[in-house]
C-alpha cells in the first residue's frame, strides 16, 4: 500500500554515512543525495519499507523518535445508521409430505458504500441461508428428562447447498454521512430479512388450505400436521 502525505514527519531519516552514495531512502522514498532537506516532507510512504526501517533499523531514526509504529484513535459518529432492504422468498410445498422447496430468492440491500462487492454478496448468501435454516429446519430439542438431543450436527439439522436455490443479491446503496466512508452494517442484514420472508412464504402457501399460522421451524412434519389439522377442521 502506498500513501501520499504532504508531511510524514518533522524529520526525514538520516542519510547513510557513505555520503558518496547517490541515493538515500527516507520513509520509503528514493531521493537524490543533496536534496534531503528540500524533499523530506514530500515522500511516498511505503508502509512495508517504513515498518522495516522503524522496527529493524532503529539506529537510523533521529534520537527524538522512538522505534515502532503505534496509533490510537477514537471516532464518535454524530448519529447512528442502519442498513435497509427487502427480501422476497418464493417456495413450493408438497401437501402430501410437507416438504418445502425454495425456488427463488431475491435480496435488495442498502449497506451504504460497498467496499468489497464480492465479500458483501458472500456475506448476504450466508446470512440468508442462516435465516432460511432458522425458519425451516433448525430446532433445539430436549427429551422428557431435559437432556438435549440435538447437541451435535448429527442431530441438529442445518440447510445445505442443495436445499437452497440460486439467489439474486442486488445492491442499492444509499451513502450515509455518519462516517467517513459512507458505509452501513451488512453483517446481519441477510438473516434479519430472510427469516420473516421465508416463514411468511410458508404461511402464504398454506393459507388456501386454511392454515394461518405455523411455529418455527416449519419442518415437513410440522407442515404436514398443520395441513391435516386444517383439513379435519374444514370437514
Amino acid at each position: 500500500m502506498a500513501r501520499h502525505h504532504p508531511r510524514v514527519g518533522h524529520t526525514g531519516l538520516p542519510p547513510p554515512t557513505d555520503q558518496a552514495s547517490p541515493l538515500w531512502r527516507s520513509y520509503g522514498a528514493t531521493i537524490p543525495a543533496g536534496h534531503q532537506e528540500q524533499t523530506r516532507y514530500q515522500t511516498d510512504l511505503e508502509w512495508p519499507e517504513t515498518n522495516r526501517v522503524w522496527t529493524d533499523k532503529p539506529a537510523r531514526l533521529p534520537p527524538e523518535i522512538e522505534p515502532g509504529l503505534n496509533e490510537i484513535g477514537t471516532f464518535a459518529p454524530q448519529y447512528w445508521n442502519w442498513p435497509t432492504g427487502v427480501q422476497v422468498c418464493e417456495l413450493e410445498i408438497d401437501p402430501e409430505t410437507g416438504e418445502t422447496q425454495i425456488v427463488n430468492f431475491v435480496c435488495v440491500d442498502d449497506v451504504g458504500t460497498v467496499v468489497n462487492p464480492m465479500l458483501l454478496k458472500a456475506q448476504m448468501h450466508g446470512g440468508i441461508v442462516q435465516g432460511i435454516g432458522q425458519a425451516l429446519v433448525e430446532d433445539i430439542v430436549y427429551d422428557a428428562d431435559g437432556q438435549l438431543i440435538t447437541g451435535s450436527l448429527m442431530d441438529y439439522c442445518l440447510p445445505r447447498a442443495d436445499d437452497i436455490c440460486n439467489m439474486d443479491i442486488i445492491s442499492a446503496p444509499t451513502i450515509t454521512s455518519s462516517n467517513l466512508i459512507g458505509a452501513k452494517g451488512g453483517g446481519e442484514s441477510g438473516p434479519t430479512g430472510a427469516l420473516p420472508a421465508t416463514i411468511n412464504a410458508v404461511v402464504d402457501a398454506l393459507k388456501p388450505l386454511g392454515v394461518n399460522h405455523i411455529d418455527m421451524p416449519a419442518t415437513p412434519q410440522r407442515i404436514w400436521q398443520a395441513i391435516q389439522t386444517a383439513k379435519a377442521s374444514a370437514a
